[in-house]
């Protein structure tokens, strides 16, 4: 680590790997703050240290719009079959039972279909 300079000239300590019961990136904290975690010698020019900006290419956006149409796709067709519809029906409503849609017809609750 010394020889390919990942190491605090200061105290030795490693500047790369997680670091504290939260999982933050040693390396991040360096980067953005140019000073070592543990003994906060100045190690980057802080003209070049803050934190990471990030521009989003036309390829980042397609990916996105790619997954949310792969999960509306999984969405749209998780249920619409008459057994799932079945399976619904007779699920209670309320704690005096179950109601279906023949229920509700019977009991003039719902148009006739067409």
């Amino acid at each position: 680590m010394r020889r390919i300079g990942l190491v605090c000239n200061a105290c030795g300590a490693e500047l790369v790997g997680a670091m504290g019961v939260a999982g933050a990136w040693i390396q991040d904290r360096v980067f953005e703050t140019g000073k070592c975690p543990r003994c906060g010698a100045q190690l980057l020019d802080p003209e070049e240290v803050g934190p990471e900006s990030r521009t989003f290419t036309y390829a980042d956006n397609a990916r996105a719009l790619g997954l949310i149409a792969a999960l509306l796709a999984a969405l749209g067709a998780a249920a619409h079959n008459p057994v799932d519809s079945g399976a619904v029906d007779v699920k209670p409503l309320n704690e005096r039972g179950t109601v279906t849609c023949g229920d509700l017809r019977r009991a003039g609750r719902l148009a006739d279909g067409p």
